[in-house]
Protein backbone atom coordinates (compact mmCIF):
# COMPACT_ATOMS: atom_id res chain seq x y z
CA UNK A 1 0.00 0.00 0.00
CA UNK A 2 1.64 3.07 -1.16
CA UNK A 3 1.48 6.03 1.72
CA UNK A 4 -1.17 7.93 -0.49
CA UNK A 5 -3.26 5.36 0.35
CA UNK A 6 -2.69 4.84 3.35
CA UNK A 7 -3.64 9.28 3.85
CA UNK A 8 -6.53 8.78 2.37
CA UNK A 9 -7.78 6.02 4.84
CA UNK A 10 -10.00 7.06 7.73
CA UNK A 11 -8.26 7.90 11.14
CA UNK A 12 -9.64 5.65 13.89
CA UNK A 13 -9.88 6.90 17.86
CA UNK A 14 -10.90 9.57 20.13
CA UNK A 15 -13.07 12.37 18.72
CA UNK A 16 -10.69 16.01 19.00
CA UNK A 17 -10.71 17.75 22.31
CA UNK A 18 -13.06 20.50 22.08
CA UNK A 19 -11.78 23.51 22.95
CA UNK A 20 -13.04 25.31 26.26
CA UNK A 21 -14.94 28.72 26.21
CA UNK A 22 -13.73 31.42 28.88
CA UNK A 23 -15.98 34.89 29.71
CA UNK A 24 -13.64 37.43 30.93
CA UNK A 25 -13.79 38.59 34.09
CA UNK A 26 -14.77 42.49 32.76
CA UNK A 27 -17.55 40.94 31.28
CA UNK A 28 -18.87 39.55 33.85
CA UNK A 29 -18.38 42.82 36.43
CA UNK A 30 -21.77 45.24 37.12
CA UNK A 31 -21.16 48.14 34.78
CA UNK A 32 -23.92 50.18 35.62
CA UNK A 33 -23.63 52.82 32.33
CA UNK A 34 -24.93 49.99 30.79
CA UNK A 35 -28.87 49.55 32.96
CA UNK A 36 -29.13 53.24 33.56
CA UNK A 37 -33.00 52.57 32.92
CA UNK A 38 -33.26 50.46 35.51
CA UNK A 39 -30.81 52.16 37.92
CA UNK A 40 -31.77 55.47 40.34
CA UNK A 41 -30.45 56.15 43.50
CA UNK A 42 -31.80 56.69 46.71
CA UNK A 43 -30.84 59.06 49.85
CA UNK A 44 -32.45 59.14 53.24
CA UNK A 45 -34.80 62.59 53.77
CA UNK A 46 -35.96 64.78 56.67
CA UNK A 47 -39.99 65.36 55.71
CA UNK A 48 -42.65 66.40 57.18
CA UNK A 49 -44.61 70.20 57.90
CA UNK A 50 -44.49 72.68 59.93
CA UNK A 51 -46.57 73.57 63.06
CA UNK A 52 -48.50 76.12 61.82
CA UNK A 53 -50.17 73.54 59.33
CA UNK A 54 -53.65 73.05 59.60
CA UNK A 55 -53.38 69.41 58.50
CA UNK A 56 -51.84 66.98 60.62
CA UNK A 57 -50.38 64.96 57.44
CA UNK A 58 -49.81 65.11 53.57
CA UNK A 59 -49.12 62.28 51.12
CA UNK A 60 -47.94 63.19 47.44
CA UNK A 61 -46.28 60.97 45.42
CA UNK A 62 -46.42 58.10 47.66
CA UNK A 63 -44.33 60.10 50.26
CA UNK A 64 -45.53 60.67 53.48
CA UNK A 65 -45.22 64.07 55.02
CA UNK A 66 -46.79 64.28 59.24
CA UNK A 67 -46.64 67.66 61.19
CA UNK A 68 -45.23 64.91 63.99
CA UNK A 69 -44.11 61.16 64.66
CA UNK A 70 -42.96 59.32 67.64
CA UNK A 71 -39.72 58.31 67.80
CA UNK A 72 -38.45 56.17 70.09
CA UNK A 73 -35.29 56.42 72.38
CA UNK A 74 -33.84 54.59 75.66
CA UNK A 75 -34.49 56.09 78.90
CA UNK A 76 -31.57 57.31 80.35
CA UNK A 77 -32.16 56.85 84.08
CA UNK A 78 -33.60 53.30 83.24
CA UNK A 79 -31.46 50.53 81.61
CA UNK A 80 -32.98 48.93 79.18
CA UNK A 81 -36.50 51.02 79.04
CA UNK A 82 -37.41 53.05 75.85
CA UNK A 83 -39.63 55.74 75.69
CA UNK A 84 -41.69 57.67 73.25
CA UNK A 85 -40.71 60.73 72.27
CA UNK A 86 -42.25 63.70 69.72
CA UNK A 87 -40.50 64.38 66.51
CA UNK A 88 -41.10 67.04 63.50
CA UNK A 89 -41.57 65.23 60.40
CA UNK A 90 -40.34 61.93 59.65
CA UNK A 91 -37.02 60.10 57.80
CA UNK A 92 -38.31 58.22 54.66
CA UNK A 93 -36.48 56.95 51.83
CA UNK A 94 -36.33 59.28 48.46
CA UNK A 95 -35.59 57.86 45.11
CA UNK A 96 -35.09 59.79 41.78
CA UNK A 97 -38.71 58.93 40.74
CA UNK A 98 -40.12 60.24 43.74
CA UNK A 99 -38.39 63.74 43.55
CA UNK A 100 -39.96 63.80 39.97
CA UNK A 101 -43.35 62.87 41.27
CA UNK A 102 -42.89 65.80 43.78
CA UNK A 103 -41.97 68.32 40.79
CA UNK A 104 -45.10 67.44 38.88
CA UNK A 105 -47.69 67.03 41.46
CA UNK A 106 -47.11 69.53 44.70
CA UNK A 107 -47.77 72.13 42.24
CA UNK A 108 -51.56 70.53 42.01
CA UNK A 109 -51.49 69.98 45.46
CA UNK A 110 -53.74 72.89 47.99
CA UNK A 111 -54.41 73.24 51.64
CA UNK A 112 -57.74 74.66 52.12
CA UNK A 113 -57.62 76.26 55.47
CA UNK A 114 -60.76 75.94 57.33
CA UNK A 115 -61.28 78.37 60.10
CA UNK A 116 -63.95 77.65 63.12
CA UNK A 117 -65.07 79.10 66.50
CA UNK A 118 -65.40 76.94 69.00
CA UNK A 119 -67.34 77.70 72.18
CA UNK A 120 -65.87 76.36 75.24
CA UNK A 121 -68.06 78.07 77.63
CA UNK A 122 -68.78 74.15 78.89
CA UNK A 123 -65.47 73.60 80.24
CA UNK A 124 -65.21 76.47 82.39
CA UNK A 125 -66.57 79.94 84.56
CA UNK A 126 -66.14 81.95 81.66
CA UNK A 127 -67.77 82.05 78.19
CA UNK A 128 -64.96 81.68 75.37
CA UNK A 129 -65.18 81.36 71.38
CA UNK A 130 -62.14 80.38 70.60
CA UNK A 131 -60.51 79.77 66.32
CA UNK A 132 -59.38 76.34 65.30
CA UNK A 133 -57.80 75.84 62.39
CA UNK A 134 -58.80 72.73 59.85
CA UNK A 135 -57.53 71.70 56.88
CA UNK A 136 -58.40 69.75 53.95
CA UNK A 137 -55.93 68.26 50.97
CA UNK A 138 -57.01 68.97 47.60
CA UNK A 139 -55.16 67.93 44.64
CA UNK A 140 -56.29 69.23 41.01
CA UNK A 141 -56.62 66.88 38.09
CA UNK A 142 -54.52 67.46 34.74
CA UNK A 143 -56.43 68.03 32.38
CA UNK A 144 -56.16 63.92 30.98
CA UNK A 145 -57.22 62.65 34.37
CA UNK A 146 -60.84 65.02 33.34
CA UNK A 147 -60.63 63.92 29.97
CA UNK A 148 -60.55 60.55 31.11
CA UNK A 149 -63.04 61.10 33.33
CA UNK A 150 -65.20 62.40 30.89
CA UNK A 151 -64.46 59.54 28.47
CA UNK A 152 -65.78 57.10 31.38
CA UNK A 153 -68.91 58.72 32.06
CA UNK A 154 -67.62 60.00 35.33
CA UNK A 155 -67.96 63.41 37.31
CA UNK A 156 -64.89 65.68 36.46
CA UNK A 157 -64.12 66.95 39.46
CA UNK A 158 -62.85 70.29 38.04
CA UNK A 159 -61.14 72.16 40.91
CA UNK A 160 -63.29 75.08 42.00
CA UNK A 161 -61.22 78.40 43.34
CA UNK A 162 -61.52 79.16 46.31
CA UNK A 163 -59.99 82.12 48.33
CA UNK A 164 -58.83 79.88 51.54
CA UNK A 165 -56.53 77.50 49.62
CA UNK A 166 -53.14 77.93 49.86
CA UNK A 167 -50.09 76.19 48.15
CA UNK A 168 -49.11 72.89 49.84
CA UNK A 169 -45.82 73.66 49.93
CA UNK A 170 -46.38 76.53 52.07
CA UNK A 171 -46.23 73.80 54.88
CA UNK A 172 -44.10 71.03 53.41
CA UNK A 173 -39.81 70.57 53.88
CA UNK A 174 -38.12 68.15 52.55
CA UNK A 175 -34.01 67.95 52.78
CA UNK A 176 -31.82 65.31 52.92
CA UNK A 177 -30.24 64.09 56.36
CA UNK A 178 -26.77 65.55 56.74
CA UNK A 179 -25.83 61.58 57.79
CA UNK A 180 -26.72 59.29 55.48
CA UNK A 181 -25.00 56.07 57.53
CA UNK A 182 -27.51 57.72 60.46
CA UNK A 183 -30.08 59.32 59.72
CA UNK A 184 -31.81 61.53 62.08
CA UNK A 185 -34.95 64.27 61.78
CA UNK A 186 -33.79 67.80 62.88
CA UNK A 187 -34.52 70.13 65.51
CA UNK A 188 -35.13 73.31 64.24
CA UNK A 189 -37.67 73.45 61.24
CA UNK A 190 -36.24 74.03 57.65
CA UNK A 191 -37.37 76.30 55.47
CA UNK A 192 -40.75 75.39 53.52
CA UNK A 193 -40.63 73.85 50.26
CA UNK A 194 -41.82 77.13 48.45
CA UNK A 195 -39.10 79.15 49.84
CA UNK A 196 -36.19 76.35 49.74
CA UNK A 197 -37.10 74.85 46.96
CA UNK A 198 -36.48 70.60 46.41
CA UNK A 199 -32.77 69.70 46.39
CA UNK A 200 -31.42 66.07 44.99
CA UNK A 201 -27.88 65.46 45.98
CA UNK A 202 -27.14 64.21 42.14
CA UNK A 203 -27.66 66.09 38.37
CA UNK A 204 -30.71 64.82 37.21
CA UNK A 205 -33.06 65.67 34.81
CA UNK A 206 -36.56 67.20 36.46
Amino acid sequence: MSDEQATDRPRRGRPPKPRPTKIEGADLAADLSKFSKGIESEYFYWVGLVEECPVDVVYCAGVAFPKRTNRVVPELEVPNNYIHEKQAGFVVRMTEHKIRLLRERLPRTLIRVIEREIDTSGYDTETKKVKKRTGKVITIQTDEQIEERIKNNLPAQRYIKDPRDVPAAEFMFAVPCENQDNPRAGIEYPPVLSKAGLTWPEEIEV
